[in-house]
């Protein structure tokens, strides 16, 4: 028999229950939530090895490309995913360039952006695929549009050890069109990179194009910058010729 407060027999009030079912309604959509996302990275996961051999510098065969880069399409339509966006621009720019010149190259180039910026707007924090999206509106003829996706790919990852010296060669290239926050942002990648890789630097100081840019960079050496040369290599850093 109902108690006078209208539960039920084991006492729980209606506040009680409907608490209960808003939860279970709750975990419910997140449930149904979460499958177009599975449903998205098991499609996707053929592309895995693809972009892993991408990555580590290997020739991928033209059809492979091809069918990862569908596998992220497929993905990417059902689930929004930065990664898998971004992904998929890596993926077209690579198709890209495998193209003979004058092919449907810059078809896959503004695809490839498009990708990426997509990627991007779901996932910022991503500084590789914002240094590929730089290169790619300095390859369109964005040079402003470049310079403001390197400024996020440096505050988004200032330490990126697998692409240090290629970003910063980038922006050495990309210099006339940076703006003053990304020129420091650049020579703070100059001085971090002295302490990483220092031959790369030298190397770098020694060229013609590139080399005052580099050395005035490095000039300005704060003495914690030092001190960490020092302890990562045993000796106090080599004096460069003056810029």
């Amino acid at each position: 028999m109902p108690n006078e407060a209208g539960g039920d027999r084991a006492g729980t009030r209606p506040g009680t229950r409907l608490a209960g079912l808003l939860a279970a309604g709750a975990g419910a959509l997140l449930l149904l939530g979460a499958v177009p996302r599975l449903a998205a990275a098991v499609v996707s996961l053929p592309a895995r090895p693809v972009l892993w051999d991408l990555r580590e510098g290997m020739r991928v065969p033209p059809d492979r490309l091809a069918d990862a880069e569908t596998r992220l399409a497929r993905g990417a339509a059902l689930a929004d995913s930065g990664t898998v966006q971004a992904d998929r621009g890596y993926l077209l720019l690579n198709k890209a360039l495998a193209l003979p010149p004058g092919d449907a190259g810059p078809v896959l180039l503004r695809q490839a952006a498009a990708a990426t910026e997509a990627g991007l707007a779901l996932s910022p924090v991503q500084p590789a695929a914002w240094a590929r999206l730089a290169w790619l509106r300095s390859r369109m003829g964005d040079p402003a549009g470049a310079e403001r996706a390197l400024r996020l790919s440096f505050l988004s990852g200032p330490v990126v050890p697998a692409m240090t010296v290629s970003r910063i060669q980038f922006g050495l290239d990309l210099r006339p069109h940076l703006g003053a926050e990304t020129q420091q942002l650049l020579d703070r990648q100059l001085r971090l990179a002295w302490v990483l890789v220092p031959d790369s630097m030298v190397a770098m100081a020694d060229r013609a194009d590139v080399g005052p840019a580099v050395r005035a960079a490095l000039a300005g050496l704060a003495p914690a910058e030092i001190d960490a040369y020092t302890a990562r290599w045993g000796r106090r850093p080599p004096t460069l010729p003056a810029p």
